[in-house]
């Protein structure tokens, strides 16, 4: 996928480096088969625009490897036929023929699956999920799209639960979804030589939580922690350590290194103070009067819950669910041998 504006020379010039790359390569575009799609481009001559071989002209938003792509909000519409595999998954099974067992089995490995490689890029919505997990609960205890209540033996938020902690190790689709896309924030930390590095990246402040929750943040030369909002002194954010401060400031945004350049962070308080925020003026001073920046070595994150301090989604997603209670002997449930 190129993406370039609606401007005769730069299709040109793309068309030219095309056939220079098939001529050293001998991997050759067929112009014919390839279509192109205008975003935004009302009021425009497309055709003279782009010239008879450049194939096709499909409308926006499209899809791009399974992806939907839009400029705007997912319709529900638009995850119709991303439903409608998971019911066509379950309709080619003989499911007269399967015990519980095996239906758990076909949950975990096959229907929660399906579901993975759109929950990497995409904020899902809510209700994406509760419909997956419609199809998986009425599939797993009853063999059909939906399970009437009196066939769903145990809770469903309790089946997705794993097993150390009682439940059946199905995946929690929001948690998963969650710690799947942490993945992009670490990677903005730690390869910013990416090519999507470059770009905004919408998290929400849930996401963004769990992120700050689950790193230790290690001052170098400040010019990436957010002196506010990130958690570097001590462990906290000073929005939360000095609420009533944070409040007064007209600058939330400022680096470590911005910040403490000259005491810029006191310019952007708002005059008077009242005494609470003075209170906390005065204690946040003391605090950062000591702090010592390391010019030339970037700020870097470690991960707290791995011990080689590097990202996985395996622990991302098991720190969601602590605080559950911990199913004593499961370890002997789940190794006898005897059937579900």
């Amino acid at each position: 996928m190129i993406f370039i504006n609606p401007e005769p020379s730069e299709i040109a010039s793309i068309k030219q480096l095309l056939q220079l790359f098939g001529n050293a390569t001998g991997l050759h575009t067929n112009f014919e088969k390839s279509s192109f799609t205008p975003i935004r481009c009302e009021g425009l001559n497309l055709s003279l625009i782009m010239g008879a071989s450049m194939g096709a002209c499909k409308k926006f938003p499209c899809k791009y490897l399974e992806m939907p792509l839009s400029d705007s909000r997912l319709k529900m519409v638009d995850y119709e036929e991303y439903i409608d595999k998971i019911v066509a998954k379950v309709h080619c099974w003989k499911l007269g023929l399967m015990g519980l067992d095996g239906r758990l089995i076909l949950v975990k490995q096959i229907l929660s699956a399906m579901v993975v490689f759109q929950m990497i890029a995409l904020a899902q919505p809510i209700w994406l999920h509760k419909l997956v997990d419609k199809i998986r609960r009425g599939f797993l205890w009853e063999c059909k799209e939906v399970a009437v209540g009196g066939k769903c033996l145990v809770s469903w938020k309790l089946v997705c639960r794993p097993k150390m902690y009682g439940g059946l190790g199905i995946s929690n689709l929001q948690a998963q979804g969650m710690a799947l896309r942490l993945r992009w924030l670490w990677q903005s930390w730690n390869e910013p030589d990416k090519p999507w590095a470059c770009l905004p990246m919408t998290v929400d402040k849930k996401l963004n939580d769990l992120f700050n929750a689950s790193v230790k943040f290690n001052l170098k030369n400040g010019e990436r922690i957010k002196f506010w909002l990130d958690p570097w002194l001590n462990g906290v954010a000073l929005s939360c350590a000095v609420p009533d401060l944070f409040a007064c400031c007209t600058r939330k945004n400022l680096t470590v290194a911005q910040a403490l350049h000259d005491g810029r962070w006191i310019r952007h308080l708002r005059h008077p103070l009242a005494p609470t925020s003075i209170v906390q003026f005065t204690r946040l001073w003391e605090m950062v009067t000591d702090v010592q920046l390391l010019q030339g070595t970037p700020d870097s994150v470690i991960w707290r819950w791995t011990p080689s301090g590097a990202y996985s989604s395996a622990t991302a997603y098991a720190v969601q669910l602590e605080g559950c209670t911990r199913l004593a002997g499961q370890r002997h449930i789940w190794a006898a041998d005897t059937p579900l």
